[in-house]
């Protein structure tokens, strides 16, 4: 068990492609943003991480760019436990890597490692609650706890002494996010709320692009699918169509600029083909965006083509499938028994899912995929931007969580290999 004093916050890290998000456990967003730049624009960048997608090449950048969020949290990395987040398909070897620095390094008192796909359908609140436990967790939301009341900032509700075996499917991705707490006590409510998450994930970044099926609280391993094109594709694509008109994006804070433009002006069309129809005959779609410098350039069909390459990777001569692809074909890897929970339960997460028309068409997609008994449906949690760290923000604040760290200690005894006893998320063979 973790040595530390209980009145301090743990601190979470979430390890994005694009970005360090660092904050408060317990809070309801992070506090600090830190970019992490890499690949080919390095040489205009403050830090380098990795390469072009998602594997680390340089610790010790990576290492700065901690440093920079301690720093920004205005804390000492000695006093507090830290709670890092990874993406999927992270090696052994880069975990160890990660929790060696955490406790070599900075010295933190505590560390623990979890998966970004599980965090994000825990935050979203596709959960499955048991209501024959007398303390429980909801999750998305604050929660107070007795035998009989539940009081969330969804409003009170009287479940009486819960007698029920039968699951009962509970969502409140809807919540409007405040402060997390936890006051039950007792294991029961920790493994209750994590064992009964199941769903897929579909968490879209700035660097890759992952399906993840999550079943009991465990991600099937063997059925996650990964594309490696997400966000910064998008916004490249943007500044090359932007180039066709005229306009010309080069420098990094050029680049800066076509983001902007992508994230108040892009949006994914339901019917492609039809969408550009439309564009060829009528101005609807042009929008005008004023520059920096007070040029005003005017952007048309560019808002939709360049979304579209998340769907078809080949416009950018990528020979892959697109998101609704790799999501269904992660779907079809899952045992026959799950595949109805997880095509109900499809979230999507990560800061490329803002998109407008994502959700709607990717259901159209999936639903084409998919045998015509099965229902779809595509959750898009409205704080999915940033949903990894706010389970990880809940996970961490829990009581119950505490024996779930790796302490100084037990990191001295053991070595960097204790990472993958105490912090295993993948579903086990048979």
């Amino acid at each position: 068990m973790a040595d530390y004093d209980d009145a301090i916050r743990p601190l979470v890290f979430d390890n994005g492609t694009g970005t360090l998000k660092a904050g408060f456990a317990g809070d309801e967003a992070p506090c600090v943003v830190c970019p992490f730049y890499a690949g080919s624009q390095s040489n205009t960048r403050d830090a380098y991480v990795g390469d072009e997608h998602r594997i680390v090449r340089n610790w010790d950048d990576l290492e700065k760019v901690w440093e920079k969020a301690f720093y920004q949290l205005r804390v000492r990395p000695n006093e507090h436990p830290l709670f890092l987040i990874e993406p999927p398909l992270n090696s052994k070897v880069d975990k160890e890597n990660m929790i060696q620095i955490m406790f070599e390094t900075f010295n933190t008192p505590a560390t623990h490692v979890h998966l970004s796909a599980i965090l994000s359908l825990y935050a979203s609140g596709r959960i499955t609650v048991s209501l024959d436990w007398t303390l429980f967790c909801i999750v998305g939301c604050a929660v107070r706890i007795n035998a009989a009341l539940i009081e969330t900032n969804l409003g009170i509700k009287v479940i009486g002494q819960a007698m029920s075996t039968e699951p009962e499917r509970t969502d409140l991705a809807s919540t409007n996010q405040t402060k997390f707490s936890a006051t039950a006590r007792g294991q029961p409510c920790l493994e209750a709320s994590l064992c009964s998450l199941q769903g897929v994930v579909l968490e879209i970044g700035d660097r890759v692009s992952y399906a993840v099926p999550i079943q009991e609280g465990y991600a099937d391993q063997h059925a996650i699918l990964h594309l490696d094109l997400a966000g910064f594709d998008v916004t490249d694509y943007l500044s090359k169509t932007l180039s066709e008109r005229g306009y010309s994006f080069t420098t990094s804070e050029e680049c800066e600029i076509v983001r902007a433009v992508k994230k108040k002006l892009s949006y994914v069309a339901l019917d492609y083909e039809l969408e550009l129809d439309i564009a060829k005959t009528s101005p609807l779609v042009e929008r005008s965006y004023e520059l920096p410098d007070g040029e005003v350039i005017t952007i048309g069909d560019e808002r939709f083509r360049c979304p579209e390459l998340l769907f078809q990777p080949s416009i950018i001569g990528i020979d892959a499938p697109g998101i609704h692809k790799i999501t269904y074909n992660s779907i079809m890897k899952c045992n026959v028994n799950i595949k109805r929970d997880m095509y109900r339960n499809i979230v999507l997460s990560g800061g490329s899912t803002m998109l407008p028309g994502i959700a709607d068409r990717l259901t159209m997609e999936i639903i084409a995929l998919a045998p015509p008994s099965m229902k779809i449906h595509v959750l898009e949690p409205p704080e999915r931007k940033h949903s990894a760290w706010i389970g990880g923000s809940i996970l961490a604040s829990l009581e119950t969580f505490h024996q779930m760290w790796i302490s100084k200690e037990e990191y001295d005894e053991s070595g960097p290999s204790i990472v993958h006893k105490k912090c295993s998320y993948y579903k086990k063979e048979g």
